[in-house]
């Protein structure tokens, strides 16, 4: 289904009741700016779901409840800055999570946790310039970890626990401190691009 460029600025109450078969909604270039409730709950089979272009500022409660079977999630170009508690709690086939071009100025917490199958994530072109804590906890299938594009400026040697033991992570188009070196601790675990960040 696709309501691309539609004028759609709330999805309250249960807008998608009656259409449980559904594998794909398309909500590309609305005018969404919250998501509350749980709007897509009668959406059983959705395997992919595509809000970006849209203007949503924070991701908070649980949104996503119901969608046992979404495969892909796309919540690229809006104006989400803050990720508040575990937003995507309930995700647990999930495996392609796009949060890129977006406000978000860091991760704190466990965003991320119950997204047990999630391959890939991609949350570069933010402004996120601190990771406290381990907020990829949880991620234990983590294939694919895109950074780029950020306001990072230090990582601390434990920001990768939980997450996936061997990952791609990807900091090209860095904006790290010129002398800056990864702590060996990430190096030695995962594939890091460009490798020459890694402490020697």
């Amino acid at each position: 289904l696709h309501l691309t460029n539609n004028g759609i600025s709330t999805l309250s109450g249960a807008p998608f009741k009656g259409l449980g078969t559904l594998q794909s909604l398309v909500l590309i270039d609305n005018k969404i700016e919250v998501l509350s409730g749980t709007p897509f709950q009668d959406l059983v089979n959705l395997q992919n779901l595509v809000l970006s272009d849209n203007k949503i500022e924070v991701l908070s409660g649980t949104p996503f409840k119901g969608l046992d079977t979404l495969q892909t999630l796309d919540l690229s170009d809006n104006k989400i800055n803050t990720l508040e508690g575990i937003p995507f709690l309930g995700l647990t086939s999930l495996k392609h999570l796009k949060i890129d071009y977006n406000q978000i100025s860091s991760l704190s917490g466990t965003p991320f946790l119950g997204l047990t199958s999630l391959l890939y994530l991609k949350i570069d072109s933010n402004q996120i310039s601190s990771l406290a804590g381990t907020p990829f906890l949880g991620l234990a299938s983590l294939k694919y970890l895109d950074l780029h594009s950020n306001l990072l400026s230090s990582l601390s040697p434990d920001i990768l626990d939980g997450a996936g033991l061997k990952m791609n992570v990807n900091f090209f188009g860095k904006r790290f401190l010129p002398k800056y070196r990864l702590p060996k601790k990430i190096c030695s675990k995962h594939q890091i691009d460009p490798s020459d960040l890694c402490q020697p």
